[in-house]
């Protein structure tokens, strides 16, 4: 962790910890942060498909609906200068909902055309 300079010892409690992170560490915690989110995915497809009894594919269409409504529920909080994003420097919502709306379009349309991969993990 970066010694944070005599300014900033005064509000050290007052900053987030990210601020005195070096770049180095920064991208491990990215990749770090990154595989967790794509085994929390993985793990939720399997168990949508398992309890509910269907394909991988709408599994999959389930959980990236499931983190559509997610944005939307949190959209107010995550606006700029609001609670989740007081700096405004992370992604805007709107464009957050428009990524998960492509990804539904695009499933929807390789369900359609290769509707081979909708009964993948059926029994």
């Amino acid at each position: 962790m970066l010694v944070p300079n005599e300014r900033d010892r005064r509000s050290v409690y007052m900053r987030p910890l990210f601020v005195y992170i070096n770049v180095n560490r920064t991208r491990s915690l990215m990749k770090k942060n990154i595989l967790i989110r794509v085994a929390i995915s993985i793990s939720l497809i399997l168990g949508i498909a398992y309890f509910f009894e269907i394909s991988y594919f709408w599994a999959l269409v389930a959980t990236v609906g499931l983190g559509m409504l997610g944005g939307i529920v949190n959209l107010p909080e995550n606006m700029p200068g609001k609670a989740d994003n007081p700096d405004g420097k992370g992604p805007h919502p709107y464009n957050i909902l428009a990524l998960f709306t492509v990804m539904l379009f695009l499933l929807f349309a390789v369900g359609n055309y290769f509707p081979v991969v909708t009964t993948f993990g059926v029994n």
